[in-house]
């Protein structure tokens, strides 16, 4: 039944926040009692001074009034509008400059003036009460009461979206997460119904709509994909960018590091400095990289939805001359899959020589044109790579032909299993779909020793490389440093992950390929037109 109280309850975050407010509102009030201070003991404030005082007062009690709106309305179980934080959080950088020139001012200092003090203290606790409303902003909105959205008809109950209408910092934190899996801890996930529905963008009804939109028939099907969903996965790449150079900010600062160690003459701020940064930038970048790969996996579902939406609706509308039912059942599962493999591909398909382009070039200005023995060991792979790819690619097509064959006889097999059953046909016919599979496997078996053979190549070349580098870099006369040994194993280690990916990134892109070829001929296939079917000969 619906509550009778109709004020929805508000989150600790928003008491927080509204707590907060209310005490910023008190504040410049406060500020205005040196008035009646006896003359001498401070600065009493002017009458600009005092209008300030005022306007900001009534500011912070608009603001107040605004967040007790919001906090009761259905904006409750979220953090409200991210324009009202920011607006909030502005004067936080001048209170920051004032307490500091308060302090180089020597307003501490005897002798003590009791307004200079009052002021720094009433500084110092707007400070305290803007942490406490970005702390209280930052916290996790409160789940939404089963009855907040209750129509007045009884209908089933359906789960929050956790997702939309969250602050970035929770999208970075997956602080959104954290009441499903509080539901989850103690075992209240039992059904469908428990969970949170799909976000706006994910929802099949949105994802259909979108795509036809771009979609008309005979039209290509990358081009359509394109234009729905290409523009919010083509700035993904910035952020993939990012990611990327923050990478090289670690082999850079343990240079630095290393070097301060080794020499010992700079200050040790500067080895803390130092220690932060590579710290911090490899956990800035562990955040940049998760959150790219989240975001790509959600692309991947909104493409992924569109194409099986056209496909099924194609497949409604073939005529007698539709396909067999075991390539449809190919398409609409493996062919669809390898196809949206492309997200997940492409980025990297520039990403990973641009890291490999500039991990050598870092390797260069470390050990001279002593990286030259790794690069040309590194080139020479690079033929006996494409003649794997290629055999790869042959392989897969010659698997996807058998894998068709065989469906299609097990379909048919299945339909007609009485007759099959009455003329004992069993062992010849299961020999024939023995045969289909085998030769599937047969054709999987290649693919996989083909992997197995490319991965133990560009597995072992990091090490390999290094020990190239480092006698070539003697044999030319130098000598090997503390320094220069961990930057440059740092930076071979960096080579690790685009010699191994590289190779699978181009069989992606090879077998988005063939299965967008695959899915095109399918969706240029002539519809069933029922009126000249039915409609009586001339």
């Amino acid at each position: 039944p619906r509550s009778p109280d109709y004020i929805l309850p508000c989150s600790p975050g928003w008491r927080l926040r509204l707590a907060a407010s209310f005490l910023l509102s008190v504040f410049p009030l406060l500020d205005l009692l040196p008035v009646a201070l006896p003359p001498g003991a401070g600065p009493g404030p002017i009458g600009l001074e005092v209008l300030e005082g005022c306007v900001a007062a009534v500011a912070w009690i608009s603001h107040s009034l605004a967040l007790w709106v919001l906090s009761h309305s259905s904006h409750g179980h979220s953090r409200g509008p991210l324009a009202l934080a920011l607006v909030a959080l502005l004067p936080a950088p001048a209170l920051v400059l004032t307490v500091l020139w308060h302090c180089q001012r020597g307003t501490l200092l005897p002798p003590l003036l009791p307004g200079p003090v009052a002021r720094l203290c009433l500084l110092i606790l707007q400070l305290a009460a803007l942490l406490a409303y970005a702390l209280g902003w930052a916290a996790p909105g409160g789940p939404r009461e089963p009855w907040a959205q209750e129509p007045l008809l009884p209908e089933d109950q359906e789960p929050e979206v956790a997702e939309d209408g969250e602050s970035w910092l929770s999208h970075f934190s997956y602080a959104w997460l954290a009441p499903l899996l509080a539901r989850g801890a103690c075992g209240e996930l039992q059904q469908p119904q428990d969970i949170c529905r799909l976000p706006h963008r994910l929802h099949p009804t949105y994802l259909a709509r979108v795509f036809q939109s771009h979609w008309q028939e005979g039209a290509r099907l990358w081009r359509a994909l394109y234009r729905a969903f290409g523009r919010c996965y083509l700035t993904l790449g910035l952020l993939k960018l990012v990611g990327t150079m923050l990478g090289f900010s670690g082999p850079l600062l343990l240079s630095l590091l290393v070097g301060f160690l080794e020499e010992g003459q700079e200050p040790l701020s500067h080895g803390l400095l130092y220690a932060l940064g590579l710290a911090s930038g490899a956990v800035l970048g562990a955040v940049l990289q998760n959150q790219y790969g989240y975001e790509v996996c959600k692309v991947k579902l909104q493409a992924r939805g569109a194409v099986l939406n056209i496909l099924y609706r194609k497949t409604l509308q073939l005529g007698p001359s539709r396909p067999p039912t075991g390539e449809a059942l190919n398409l609409l599962g493996t062919d669809s899959e390898r196809l949206l493999n492309f997200a997940g591909s492409f980025h990297e398909a520039w990403g990973l020589p641009l890291q490999l382009a500039i991990t050598l070039y870092m390797l260069y200005q470390q050990v001279g044109v002593a990286f030259v023995g790794g690069l040309i060991l590194a080139l020479l792979l690079v033929p006996v790579n494409k003649v794997i790819a290629t055999r790869i690619m042959a392989s897969n097509q010659e698997m996807l032909r058998h894998k068709d064959a065989r469906v299609k006889l097990v379909t048919e097999l299945l339909s007609g299993i009485r007759v099959i059953k009455l003329c004992g046909w069993e062992q010849a016919l299961g020999a024939r779909v023995e045969a289909c599979r085998a030769r599937e496997l047969g054709r999987l078996r290649v693919i996989k020793y083909l992997d197995a053979a490319c991965v133990y190549l560009w597995a072992a070349l990091p090490v390999v490389i290094s020990i190239v580098i480092f006698i070539t870099y003697v044999l030319m006369g130098h000598q090997l440093t503390a320094t220069k040994v961990f930057t440059a194993l740092a930076l071979v280690r960096m080579l690790i992950l685009p010699l191994n990916n590289f190779p699978w990134v181009i069989n992606g892109l090879l077998e988005a390929k063939v299965s967008l070829d695959r899915i095109q001929l399918f969706l240029d296939l002539p519809n069933h037109n029922p009126q000249a079917y039915y409609s009586p000969d001339p």
